[in-house]
């Protein structure tokens, strides 16, 4: 059996569109919306097996890795995200996705970038640390119960951001933590996915926060990040700010009833309910790496030190 792995070419689109649609359920407009958004930074790759594709993810530059810890001359690092690892039903079990998602570090590493991924569920990460990957970026998720909420007329206004404004005031939430600092594409596309162009908000000056669009009769509101500013607890910001977020989903869906807000920030050491929103491929003998690995086996040590932090995941 012959295998094979390249790039997307326009000859291979209407088998690559079928096989994300039976793995993700994306269809051909948020691929394009997608591909036009980040453009020149997105390649697909394709992995074929005797002529057929039956492997795909798309890698695309996100933003760069700012530590706080590194020197202050060191060059920033860029983060390139594997992402959308999908393998037809067909070929599953004869490590195509390891093949391809290989081949997506190596390329990033040929780059002078960092190879990084978002596993989609916690049992993946057993699958992903094997293949040289590993668990950096962290948080953890705050849920909040919204039935007893009974009045939102008098909740005040978030404020909402362009994606500029948005990158500027990020910065200055996570200044004193690892973290990966989003380029102009990534806050273009999360602007694009919200509710209704209104996903990137600021409320009171005491929390960022990207707010997911969600289906119609959808009962819980998810927001892709929630940063408390310095000082400030993220359970009780999160239960103060309710009302506002339940009065703007009125304003756009008002036949809504959301019942819980879910909302993944960042954690530290020590915290419950903490995930690996994150990963990136490390490799012996090199030295971002090497720094890396040694940078999170100290942290986890400190109890309440602060964990990287990755940010929304893209879907």
């Amino acid at each position: 059996m012959n295998t094979s792995i390249r790039t997307l070419s326009p000859s291979d689109k209407s088998d690559f569109i079928a096989l994300r649609a039976a793995v993700f359920g994306d269809d051909e407009a948020f691929l394009d919306f997608f591909a036009e958004t980040f453009g020149s930074k997105l390649e697909d790759l394709i992995l074929e097996e005797d002529g057929k594709l039956v492997s795909a993810l798309t890698r695309f530059e996100t933003g760069e890795l700012v530590r706080p810890t590194a020197p202050t001359d060191a060059a920033p690092i860029p983060v390139i995200i594997s992402y959308a690892i999908a393998t037809d039903a067909s070929a599953r079990g004869k490590g195509c996705g390891a093949r391809i998602t290989k081949e997506a570090a190596r390329l990033a590493h040929e780059q002078g970038a960092l190879s990084a991924l978002s596993p989609a569920e916690p049992s993946l990460v057993n699958f992903y640390e094997p293949l040289g990957y590993l668990s950096y970026f962290y948080a953890k998720e705050l849920q909040q119960d919204c039935r007893a909420i009974d009045s939102i007329t008098n909740a005040s206004e978030l404020r909402r951001l362009s994606p500029a404004e948005y990158a500027k005031r990020r910065e200055t939430y996570l200044a004193n933590r690892s973290h990966l600092r989003l380029n102009a594409e990534s806050l273009r596309l999360a602007e694009g996915l919200s509710l209704g162009g209104r996903s990137l908000c600021e409320w009171e000056g005491k929390a960022l926060l990207v707010i997911e669009d969600f289906e119609e009769g959808a009962e819980v509101l998810h927001l892709a990040e929630f940063l408390p500013a310095d000082g400030e607890d993220a359970e009780s910001l999160l239960r103060a700010l309710a009302p506002a977020l339940l009065r703007m989903v009125k304003a756009s869906r008002p036949s809504a009833e959301i019942h819980e807000i879910r909302a993944l920030t960042p954690a530290s050491s020590g915290d419950e309910n903490v995930e690996v929103l994150g990963l990136v491929a490390a490799q012996k003998g090199n030295g971002v790496e090497n720094e890396l690995c040694t940078e999170i086996q100290e942290i986890k040590k400190d109890t309440g030190a602060l964990l990287p932090y990755l940010g929304f995941t893209f879907g």
